[in-house]
């Protein structure tokens, strides 16, 4: 019941350094699953993560892979504010 107004995942802008891994494919932190690809476009992509998975991951310095490849977050930044919650 704690967690239950906060968003866990959050799709996020992804820049991949070669190829684009298929959509769907899993996303690794080490051998952790912290998300899934989405679409790509060129050297930017669209993925689904869980955002304190990969916050863990960032903040020990594990890189994040997808299908072996590495792809790293457009902004890195966007994991550590707060989502702002509305009162209805």
């Amino acid at each position: 019941m704690q967690h239950r107004g906060t968003a866990r995942t959050r799709t996020m802008r992804i820049i991949l350094d070669g190829p684009s891994p298929e959509p769907g494919t899993t996303i690794l932190a080490g051998d952790k699953p912290v998300g899934t690809m989405g679409s790509t476009a060129g050297a930017n992509a669209l993925a689904l993560i869980r955002i304190d998975r990969v916050a863990d991951a960032l903040a020990v310095g594990t890189p994040l892979t997808a299908g072996g490849l590495a792809i790293r977050l457009a902004d890195p930044d966007d994991l550590r504010s707060a989502p702002t919650q509305t009162v209805a």
